[in-house]
């Protein structure tokens, strides 16, 4: 079975109280929400699959703890809250037969004792696509699909693609990160595992050709001068040889800052000159460039960067003129909590706690969460809490404070609404 697995191998001297693990549903591609009941509150709890069945499993050390499913394998931990209550969330293949029966068993530790829940026992099905599924904007984030990273003409380029790929999206990263921009926890979420696992569309990423700081994708030279255009239509014609997808596989073009300007202009670019067949784009902070050809779906921040998003209105009435569809999805700021800090699938309640403790204590928040920083200090305030905080995790969390805050930064908020848009455009 396609999950995560290490070895089996804990330690402890002793059993503890029975915890209850409850029965979990598992569908084909999706995210599995294992949960357990009545552990240690604040310990560590391991969760084990098998696709082997019930039955005398290995013991742990000489605790006299044993395992009662099959050749187990470790998917994951997590920490149980102060109600003694675990979550973790797994993410299923998308190429395990629907019809496997899967059995589940946690081992909650409780410093040093060991414990063993029930086991339960669950068939993976194919799941039934009404509207797009989505997680949660906040659900932590565990990548599904396998991601391929090599080069191309000497470029990185990372991606997905599934066997007859319903259509294939590229992303075209901003800033000066470079395509592993793309595996964010955010583009995790929206791209591979929205789009890629769940809904069956490749997905590609690679580097602009300029990548001198603070240069950008070329939107403005014609293609027949415009090195970022050719080489990735070359891209394209390598994916259809190596690939399953194929010449008439239906693209989709998005992307995040400069990337997203780039984005839609290139869907006029990709359909005039090389023949490609755009149905949708989607931009991420950023509105600028040439009218998109194609349905378009435009993500704006509340606390966006003007300068990325200043032709917005021009875009807006430029669409409507051409009788073509859009959306304008609007990300608002949110309130801090410390469960927000779960989207990294590393940290614990515990994590996210002690970050808002830390902002609290450097004045950036008050004790309700909410920011009392003025907009225009967002960054630098935070930058300076990194700076200074004794937290050795203060730029991650940082990261995902921007993105809750609604600045310049990628997002998956409202994740369903984007692919629903792409998904109607691409049957």
């Amino acid at each position: 079975m396609a999950f995560l697995s290490l070895a089996l191998q804990l330690a402890a001297p002793a059993a503890f109280a029975q915890p209850v693990m409850q029965p979990p549903t598992v569908l084909k591609g999706r995210i599995v929400r294992l949960q357990v009941t009545n552990a240690t509150p604040n310990r560590l709890v391991y969760f084990t699959v098998s696709t082997d069945g019930a039955g005398a499993g290995p013991c742990i050390g000489a605790t006299g703890v044993c395992a009662d499913i099959l050749n187990p394998l470790i998917i994951g931990t997590a920490y149980s809250d102060s109600n003694g209550e675990a979550w973790l969330n797994v993410g299923v293949s998308p190429t395990i037969p629907a019809g496997t029966q899967t059995w589940f068993q946690a081992f909650p530790r409780s410093n040093p004792v060991i414990s063993e829940t029930n086991v339960v026992t669950a068939t993976v099905t194919q799941p039934a696509y009404v509207r797009c599924y989505d997680p949660g904007v906040d659900a932590p984030v565990v990548r599904v699909p396998p991601v391929t990273q090599t080069t191309f003409e000497g470029y990185p380029l990372y991606y997905y693609m599934p066997p007859n790929p319903r259509g294939v999206i590229f992303y075209f990263h901003g800033g000066d990160e470079g395509p592993s921009e793309a595996l964010k926890n955010e583009q995790i979420a929206l791209l591979w595992n929205q789009m890629g696992a769940n809904e069956n569309f490749g997905i590609v990423a690679t580097e602009r050709t300029s990548q001198a700081p603070g240069t950008s994708w070329d939107w403005q030279s014609s293609p027949n001068q415009n090195a970022d255009t050719q080489r990735l239509n070359r891209l394209r014609n390598w994916l259809i040889t190596n690939t399953p997808m194929t010449n008439t596989t239906t693209t989709v073009m998005t992307g995040f800052s400069d990337g997203a300007g780039f984005a839609t202009t290139f869907t006029n670019w990709a359909r005039t000159n090389y023949g490609w067949p755009v149905a949708a784009a989607a931009a991420h902070n950023g509105a600028f460039g040439d009218t998109p050809s194609v349905p378009t779906i435009w993500h704006i921040a509340e606390n966006d960067d003007p300068n990325a998003v200043q032709s917005i209105s021009q875009l807006e009435s430029a669409m409507t003129q051409a009788g073509r569809t859009y959306t304008r999805l609007d990300t608002p700021e949110r309130t801090l909590t410390a469960n927000m800090f779960l989207r990294e699938p590393s940290w614990s309640l515990a994590d996210g706690q002690a970050v808002i403790a830390d902002l609290q204590s450097f004045g950036i928040i008050n004790a309700q969460g909410v920011r009392v920083i003025p907009d225009n200090q967002i960054e630098s305030q935070l930058d300076s809490w990194v700076a200074n905080s004794s937290l050795t995790q203060a730029t991650l969390a940082a990261a995902r404070i921007r993105t809750v805050w609604a600045t310049h930064r990628y997002s998956a908020y409202d994740a369903a609404t984007e692919c629903d848009f792409i998904r109607d455009l691409v049957p």
